[in-house]
């Protein structure tokens, strides 16, 4: 059985924001997540990390397909300490893949990489921002993201303009795991951004790094008629935004967002809104973050 393909992260409003506090791993978990679903033991378990490789480079399209497939799957749920040896082989691999019909071994390597933060992988990983799959960028940036090098931040930031929404999305969610100061510009203009999702990511990642240029937007993400005629959004997606919303609110401890933390935890409807804007605040008093 040839795996499907890896679903390109959900950049709907409420779950783009959830990346960066609830699940840090969301994009991963998305894309390589459902593997234990009828896919991870199709292969022996005899068959070693090596083994995988040695199928991405010699084997038939579908072979190379699940040698991917299964090689990142092994990677994402073991210890990435593990396969770390294997890392210069990896990023040739991917370096090899190239052609068209390479674009799911480029998405699984992507996924690979950035779960073992190869830094060599670095120059590859840039350019696949360029890459005619739209996933493979998509992936290629999440990747960048969690190697975190100053080159990485840059390519980021220059790929948070870029024409393609996910692309951008992903650029700005990259930048915000990395929690450079250096991308603060780069951040400020996609808080402008008219695609939503971006817009909303770079709020977060403002706050993350401890510039309140956005804190207005950030104020308004607290309350709940914010989200409340968000197209596509559920109850739920709506409730744990605002979560994400406090916690990013909780990483910029200025006077107005104190306040607007106090208001939240004395009044809000839901009860874990309140209790983690307590939280937040307590999390404040301990530990402010330097001025």
């Amino acid at each position: 059985m040839t795996p499907d393909k890896p679903a390109v992260p959900e950049v709907s409003f409420g779950r783009t924001l959830l990346q960066f506090f609830v699940i840090p791993m969301v994009v991963v978990l998305i894309g390589v997540g459902v593997f234990y679903v009828g896919f991870s033991w199709l292969v022996s378990n005899r068959t070693t990390a090596s083994d995988y490789l040695e199928g991405i480079r010699t084997g038939g399209e579908r072979g190379k397909r699940q040698a991917a497939f299964e090689l990142a799957n092994r990677i994402q749920h073991g210890d990435p300490a593990e396969f770390r040896a294997l890392a210069p082989d990896l990023v040739e691999a991917f370096e090899e893949a190239a052609g068209p019909g390479d674009a799911f071994v480029r998405q699984y390597l992507a996924l690979a990489l950035g779960r073992l933060e190869e830094t060599a992988a670095e120059g590859v990983l840039v350019g696949a921002l360029q890459d005619p799959d739209p996933t493979v960028r998509v992936y290629a940036a999440w990747a960048l993201g969690a190697i975190g090098t100053p080159g990485a931040a840059t390519a980021l930031a220059a790929a948070s303009q870029a024409e393609d929404a996910g692309l951008r999305t992903m650029a700005v969610y990259g930048l915000g795991a990395i929690g450079d100061p250096s991308s603060a510009p780069a951040l400020r203009r996609a808080v402008e951004d008219p695609v939503l999702d971006v817009s909303v990511n770079a709020v977060v990642a403002l706050a993350r790094i401890g510039d309140a240029t956005a804190q207005d937007r950030l104020l308004g993400m607290l309350l709940p008629e914010t989200w409340v005629n968000v197209p596509g959004m559920l109850d739920g997606e709506r409730a744990l935004a605002r979560l994400s919303a406090v916690r990013a609110a909780a990483a910029l401890d200025t006077p107005e967002i104190r306040a607007g933390l106090e208001q939240v935890a004395a009044s809000d409807p839901d009860l874990r809104i309140r209790e983690a804007a307590l939280a937040a605040l307590e999390d404040g008093a301990r530990d402010p973050l330097p001025r």
